[in-house]
């Protein structure tokens, strides 16, 4: 789905550039997808939040409650998988980075052939 998104944009981006004679018109979709990454970026942070939240919850002392108590509010945590979810898929900053990393090569690859088309 991310790479989707970010394949579509790229794509809507490419075409705008071509119906225009302005090399400016690349300008608002370059914000826009940057804005959407960023978004993303955002969203991994918050999944990675929650993937080390069961070793801090582990890692306090609380004399209240019982190591057995403790032990099952922390697999609790890990079982629940939290995070943020896009279509039932869970966004982690491995999956944005590489959907980022194949974005780069498809603006490389675009700009090259501009630039050998000029």
């Amino acid at each position: 789905v991310l790479q989707t998104t970010i394949a579509v944009a790229l794509t809507l981006s490419v075409v705008d550039v071509f119906r225009s004679s302005h090399p400016t018109a690349l300008v608002a979709p370059a914000i826009g997808l940057g804005g959407v990454v960023q978004i993303f970026l955002k969203a991994s942070t918050l999944t990675d939040c929650c993937e080390r939240m069961p070793s801090f919850v582990n890692s306090l002392s609380m004399e209240q409650i019982t190591h057995r108590d403790r032990m099952d509010l922390v697999e609790h945590i890990s079982y629940s998988r939290a995070g943020f979810f896009v279509f039932e898929i869970r966004l982690t900053s491995g999956m944005v980075l590489k959907a980022l990393y194949v974005l780069c090569m498809a603006i490389f690859a675009l700009a090259t052939k501009v630039v050998a088309g000029l």
